[in-house]
């Protein structure tokens, strides 16, 4: 990332874009098996299966930069409007109020989940995102 005059720009090599799929401790079971282990065990419920995140690498390394990048700035609103940029950057560059409905931020997602095999999808890994995704990125990047 680099800064121009409290402008921050992201750097599109940071982070691996090609991460493992998350994976489950435990095996994948029918239903049906599921079922028949309940009765034949005895138990009361079904175990619950854990879910091992893939890693975000890219997001650490923005969180990284844009810190450092930050604490050179003077004021608190520079500091935001500065984040507020990277992230708009990050995420597809400025999108007007009317335009949000024609924005395709969702097939992003969408290849994302298949590739991934899970709902749940690391922000660095997302090149598009509306006001839901700028503001959960510009929270977790500004967090300390």
């Amino acid at each position: 990332m680099s800064s121009r005059r409290g402008t921050l720009i992201p750097d599109r090599e940071v982070g691996d874009e090609n991460l493992p799929p998350a994976r489950s401790n435990y095996p994948e079971l029918s239903e049906s098996e599921m079922l028949f282990l309940v009765g034949f065990l005895g138990i009361e419920s079904v175990p619950q299966r854990v879910y091992n995140p893939p890693e975000d690498g890219r997001l650490l390394a923005w969180r990284e930069k844009v810190q450092s990048e930050l604490a050179s700035l003077d004021s608190p609103d520079m500091q935001a409007r500065a984040l507020g940029r990277f992230v708009s950057e990050c995420l597809g560059g400025p999108v007007r109020k009317d335009q949000v409905f024609a924005f395709a931020y969702n097939l992003n997602i969408a290849e994302l989940r298949c590739h991934l095999q899970s709902n749940c999808v690391p922000l660095g890994m997302l090149k598009a995102g509306v006001h839901l995704h700028r503001a959960l990125m510009f929270k977790s990047l500004e967090h300390k």
